[in-house]
């Protein structure tokens, strides 16, 4: 591990834990330090312990810190706003829904603006989504994107927001992906649970709430918040970093707080997140990745981490394209099956981006081509360009240790 490296964790340990132990500075660069914290969007919580420790100081790298520190706080104010008008928005025209990632993460930190993110996630019942669209449209909000899975809104204030029908956006990681697909089976009515008390796990029907179902006389229109329990928010969040390891190539610090916080600042039952865990068939990377996470902010040691330790650092918040094509052409092997399998996409996947061939499946050789058609774009041409380099300039040994880390954490 780089000096870089240990300084970033070392900062990041004190912010988040409030555990203070001396920060060894000497010999790391800020920019070069500044550069790695954004690389995983921490930048705003590595300023705040600088700051703390008169670190900071006044050259040109300590004026960017500061400037994403304050970009923080400004997004913290507009994604309050945002998340507070698409409650109103969504509980007038009785919509039940759960709001996902970021908005219920931030909640753990020792400041809600520490906890960054781009948008607000927000997941409504299939057959309401058309209408929640429409509820948030009525609100003051715009239609800004659409894909198969969601829709993405600016709220009054501009601040982006997504509108899911689901959690599970492709075939990455089966077992997983038949889990989540039960989420409403597993929310109860956000003002009987909160991230501090998601423990007690109050009882619930089991009943997806129905849409337009009214809330009785008096009864608060929060009511139609749900918040998934805390079992299922935790194999969530680490079936969305196990997606992102294995086929964008990382899944970032931020999600190796994220965990920390989510293990060590609320009350858990532990059987119940591991019953779900063990059903999803990750079992392996979440106890890489719980491992590693008190090896960086407990100071807990964990042997036999370094490989999957240099891939998440190495690998920004979510990975690269670089990253991407390597873990694609490592799991295909052969180049001729590599490039096939680019082309000829199974039909799960297929299915997630052309919603036709759920009722439609013998569509699927119309969905490649009208695939392909994308691929002859100016932007298409340049990404299937850089795949093509990097596949083709692929280090063997590097391919190596990824096949070997993917198989030993059982994503492959």
């Amino acid at each position: 591990m780089t000096k870089t490296a240990k300084a970033l964790l070392a900062l990041l340990r004190g912010a988040v834990t409030g555990a203070h132990d001396p920060v060894d500075l000497t010999g790391v660069d800020l920019s070069a330090l500044f550069e790695f914290a954004k690389l995983h969007d921490v930048a705003p919580i590595v300023c705040d312990e600088l700051s703390r420790l008169g670190a900071l100081g006044e050259s040109e790298a300590a004026q960017k810190f500061q400037k994403q520190q304050k970009l923080a706080l400004f997004r913290h104010l507009q994604r309050d706003r945002a998340i507070a008008q698409t409650r109103q928005a969504l509980a007038s025209a009785h919509i039940p829904f759960v709001l996902l990632k970021g908005a219920v993460l931030m909640g753990l930190y020792p400041e809600p603006w520490m906890r960054t993110c781009t948008d607000v996630d927000v997941l409504v019942p299939e057959d309401a989504y058309a209408s929640a669209a429409a509820a948030l449209k009525a609100a003051g909000f715009s239609p800004y994107a659409t894909t198969p899975h969601d829709a993405t809104f600016r709220s009054p204030e501009q601040y982006p927001v997504e509108l899911h029908f689901q959690l599970v956006e492709d075939d990455r990681l089966t077992g997983a992906s038949d889990v989540l697909t039960r989420v409403w089976d597993y929310t109860d009515p956000a003002d009987a649970v909160s991230p501090a008390d998601a423990a007690d796990d109050p009882p619930a029907t089991g009943e997806r709430p129905a849409t337009g179902e009214r809330p009785a006389t008096g009864e608060h229109p929060a009511t139609y918040e749900r918040r998934m329990r805390d079992e299922f928010f935790y194999l969530y969040h680490l079936a969305h970093m196990a997606k992102h390891f294995q086929s964008g190539g990382g899944c970032g610090i931020r999600s190796l707080v994220d965990l920390w916080l989510l293990r060590h600042t609320v009350p858990f039952d532990a059987d119940k997140r591991d019953e779900l865990v063990r059903a999803s068939g990750i079992v392996a990377f979440a106890r890489a990745a719980e491992a590693l996470s008190d090896k960086w902010f407990s100071g807990i040691d964990a042997p036999n981490l370094s490989e999957f330790e240099d891939y998440v650092l190495g690998g920004g918040l979510y990975g690269t394209l670089r990253r991407a094509a390597m873990v694609r052409k490592s799991k295909n092997g052969n180049p001729i099956r590599y490039y096939a399998g680019r082309l000829f996409l199974p039909y799960r996947t297929m299915r997630d981006a052309y919603p036709i061939l759920q009722t439609h499946p013998a569509l699927l050789p119309a969905c490649w081509v009208a695939r392909w058609g994308k691929l002859l774009t100016p932007a298409g041409r340049r990404r299937a360009a850089r795949e093509i380099q990097v596949t083709q300039t692929m280090d063997p040994a590097e391919r190596a240790r990824i096949e070997s880390l993917m198989k030993q954490l059982e994503l492959w």
